[in-house]
């Protein structure tokens, strides 16, 4: 095979027009496209093909269809429409047909992706698989990354040839990328990986950078080339130097300037959390909404004269050889030194500890390069300052979850004097990793205050329960001045092999209970008859297997350097009774457990599985649990019954009210209340109650349960505010505020028949009752 000439150049890149153009055939889910006849239908659907609609009408008989991409093609695109929006100046046009030879060889190498942006090229390979699986059991993805690894510098020499040759001869920084989908690296894998300086695009980050993108549209590109180009100067970047005053705030050197914000958007980043293959990359990303970025960019445009009058702050890394302050002769105010400011030229130099939404919404607004936008900079604050500083910035505002305050915690907190910061670190940590890395079995099941509550675990049950637990350690208080951590059963030599190894356990623990029958109630999550796989589930059965260590270790010392899976597997004694008693539960009785909420509820919970193992094998039997037997399970049959009754009461008086409220609106004829202020699915229900008893009178009222009338009160939320908010609040969303109606359904059901009556739960129905009396009587 004889090399390439000097004069070789690449085919099939594109730019401009052209780009926009195989921008959209990429975006398309279909590949081809026909209009045939409708007789031959079935023999292009046997051949893969789809019918559908067409926008323009078509002859008579005739039908249009198309073909969808296999999954690997529409990966692939997937990939290259990120490079497309992060605004990359030219990406090869297709992606099959794409290929560079080897240089001196003239071997060619298939290339799926090429992006350039400016003097910066990505070589991407990307591997899809439609099941989750690992490298391990795909020998391809290793030949992948040798293949790569061995032919990556001939193929870069041949690049540098065609922008020679098209007259550019800038120096050209070539980065190769394996993208991976639904395929998890082994470890082996990974380190060949890192040795063969190539970079990793996962599930998570490629859901990543499309969110970068969608956001923070063409401000993105240099967050997420500073993700790859770490360190790295770039010349030019900032350009000139800006007028600044250097002082001291709080032992700490700070710069207070005025910059446009297309400069300070360059270099600024917000990530600050997370790990692709390179360990030097973070990429967690702070919430940033994309309405409060419209919201103050609308701003921006409509009041050209607006002002912000709080300053952007921000971190630099004064490592970069190109920052300095150079004073103004003749400055000598010790307090404040006016002079220059050379900001560095390095992407992620800039990290934004308050005030994303106001730089970041001129974004793509021509105001970005005339505006200016009031800057304190502090320099080379360590990350647990950084972390501090935004904690105190935003702690105290509704708009930081305190699963996020948590997530940072994890930063803030490591490197703490105090040993009970230095373990809440830890618990921070090992939620995280639990909910980041795609082995674990709550990958992206946790919520760490960035998704907005659609994540079915927090971070503060996981976190509440470690530090319960004390398998990790705890400092004693019955030591004055106590300084050192008493380490517990699973602390592992360090912080991150603890961490690394207690998240391995909490896997393997229900991995356990998955394979031995609990897969399906698993999958349930809150859903009727799950249990498991909820806040509940997770920490009771979390603060039972303290519990399981601390007994297996009594019986066969320590267990401190026992590995996660044989840790787990020497449990399987005390496991086997739980999950046969939650495999045999019903659906109503694993609801019963979902429901209970609180301390007291997780107690009860745990206590409950204590004594199931207990029966089977006696000489598990916590101290705690004697405790509990002792002073909540002693049957209390007149508190039973007080509580019970004043359930009754409770619910004949919101029935009574509900009726008489809602005849006084809708009219007091059944067709009238019952039709219009009651949802059809109650309607219907109770009807079946009604003739499941026998009652064709049409007296629905008296089979209204207290669940049937939570429904009714939302319905009619304006009817019925003032008189159903009860342990809540008047400024409460309604369904937080009508909450107390179905847990006082809950205990009604749980108590009706037993005498073991839980003290809290009785103070609280009697405390519901009073309040909802006293609601209903301001009302009359």
């Amino acid at each position: 095979m004889k090399s390439i000439g000097d004069d070789f150049t690449l085919s099939g890149l594109s730019v401009g027009e052209e780009l926009d153009k195989a921008a959209k055939i990429r975006a398309r889910i279909w590949d081809k496209t026909k209009i045939i006849s409708h007789t031959d239908l079935k023999k292009y659907e046997d051949e893969g093909w789809t019918k559908t609609k067409s926008s323009r009408k078509l002859k008579k008989g005739s039908v249009k269809i198309i073909k969808y991409k296999e999954p690997w093609k529409l990966f692939e695109d997937e990939i290259w429409s990120i490079f497309y929006k992060l605004g990359f100046s030219e990406l090869n046009k297709e992606s099959p047909s794409f290929k560079i030879p080897r240089y001196n060889t003239g071997i060619t190498k298939q290339i799926d992706i090429f992006a350039r942006e400016d003097n910066t090229i990505f070589v991407i390979e990307c591997k899809s698989s439609l099941e989750q699986k690992s490298s391990s059991k795909d020998a391809s993805i290793r030949r992948t990354i040798s293949e790569i690894a061995d032919m990556r510098q001939h193929i870069n020499e041949s690049i540098y040839m065609h922008y020679k040759n098209m007259g550019i001869t800038d120096k050209f920084t070539v980065i190769w990328v394996l993208a991976l989908k639904n395929i998890s690296l082994s470890d082996a894998d990974r380190i060949l990986l890192n040795e063969s300086g190539i970079k990793l695009i996962d599930t998570d980050l490629m859901q990543y950078y499309q969110r970068l993108a969608d956001d923070f549209r063409s401000s993105a590109k240099y967050m997420f080339l500073g993700d790859f180009l770490q360190g790295k100067e770039i010349h030019g970047l900032i350009g000139a130097p800006v007028p600044a005053i250097k002082g001291e705030m709080g032992g700490q050197i700070f710069y207070s300037f005025l910059i446009e914000p297309e400069k300070l958007l360059k270099i600024s980043y917000l990530a600050h959390r997370g790990k692709t293959n390179d360990e030097t990359i973070k990429t967690y990303q702070r919430v940033a909404k994309r309405s409060r970025l419209n919201k103050i960019a609308k701003y921006i445009q409509e009041k050209p004269g607006g002002i912000f009058p709080t300053s952007i702050v921000i971190n630099l890394d004064a490592e970069s050889k190109s920052f300095k302050f150079e004073p103004f002769q003749g400055t000598k105010n010790e307090n404040a030194i006016m002079g220059h400011l050379y900001l560095p030229n390095k992407y992620h130099s800039a990290w934004i500890i308050d005030g994303q939404h106001r730089l970041y919404a001129y974004s793509d607004l021509p105001e970005a390069s005339t505006a200016t936008l009031p800057v304190i900079a502090f320099v080379n604050l360590k990350p647990e300052y950084q972390t501090k500083l935004f904690v105190d910035i935003n702690g105290e505002q509704k708009s930081v979850p305190k699963n996020q305050l948590l997530s940072l915690y994890a930063t803030l907190n490591r490197e703490s004097p105090y040993p009970k910061q230095r373990l809440q670190s830890m618990y921070s940590t090992i939620a995280l990793m639990l909910n980041d890395q795609d082995t674990s079995v709550f990958y992206h099941r946790i919520d760490d205050g960035t998704s907005n509550g659609s994540k079915p675990i927090t971070m503060n049950n996981i976190t509440e329960v470690l530090s319960e637990t004390k398998l990790i350690g705890s400092v004693p208080t019955s030591k004055a001045g106590q300084k050192n951590i008493t380490y517990g059963p699973l602390y592992w030599e360090n912080y991150e092999k603890t961490c690394d190894h207690v998240s391995k356990v909490i896997c393997e623990y229900y991995r356990f209970m998955q394979s031995n029958g609990l897969q399906d109630q698993w999958d349930l999550e809150g859903r009727d008859g799950g249990f498991l796989n909820t806040n509940t589930g997770i920490r009771s059965t979390l603060k039972l297997l303290g519990y399981l260590i601390k007994e297996l270790q009594r019986f066969e010392g320590n267990v401190s350097y026992r590995e996660a899976k044989k840790l787990i597997q020497d449990l399987d004694k005390y496991l086997q009774p739980l999950i046969s008693y939650l495999q045999t539960s019903s659906p109503a009785k694993l609801n019963d457990l979902r429901t209970r909420s609180g301390k007291g509820g997780i107690s009860e919970c745990v206590n409950e599985f204590i004594f199931i193992i207990n029966k089977q094998i006696p000489s598990f039997y916590p101290e705690e649990a004697k405790k509990y037997a002792e002073t909540q399970l002693t049957p209390n049959i007149e508190l039973n019954a007080k509580t019970i009754e004043i359930c009754s009461r409770l619910t004949d008086s919101a029935r009574e009210y509900v009726v008489q409220s809602l005849e006084e609106k809708y009219g007091d004829d059944i067709s009238e209340w019952w039709g219009k202020g009651v949802p059809n699915t109650i309607r219907q229900d109770v009807a079946k109650i009604a003739q499941k008893e026998g009652d064709y009178s049409q007296n629905y009222q008296k089979h209204m349960t207290l669940t049937h009338l939570h429904g009714i009160v939302l319905e009619n939320w304006n009817l019925f505010e003032n008189s159903f908010t009860v342990m809540s609040k008047i400024t409460d969303k309604p369904e937080t505020r009508v909450k107390w109606i179905k847990r006082l359904d809950s205990i009604q059901n749980k108590y009706q028949n037993s005498g073991k009556i839980n003290e809290e739960d009785a103070k609280y129905v009697e405390d519901a009752f009073a309040e909802f009396q006293e609601n209903i009587s301001d009302g009359e």
